[in-house]
């Protein structure tokens, strides 16, 4: 799992690095790649953000612990 969350990290810091790139320029095509990397980016910090607290979760509570969709079983 942790290189699942190195993977996320780097393509979220990926997409903020091309959105840095395109926030200067204001011709049409580059506002729109600019919303795209935003909006990867942040899609990417969630998923980085859910795993890592999956994770911890796991840590926390071990084995006996069924994890479902929104609900936390013991």
């Amino acid at each position: 799992m942790n290189e699942q969350l190195e993977r996320l990290k780097e393509i979220a810091e990926w997409h903020e690095s091309k959105a840095d790139d395109l926030r200067c320029l204001d011709e049409s095509h580059a506002i729109g790649q600019y919303e795209y990397h935003t909006f990867q980016a942040k899609k990417y910090w969630y998923r980085y953000g859910w795993l890592l607290g999956e994770i911890e979760t796991m840590k926390e509570f071990g084995e006996e612990m069924i994890l479902l969709p929104g609900r936390a079983l013991r």
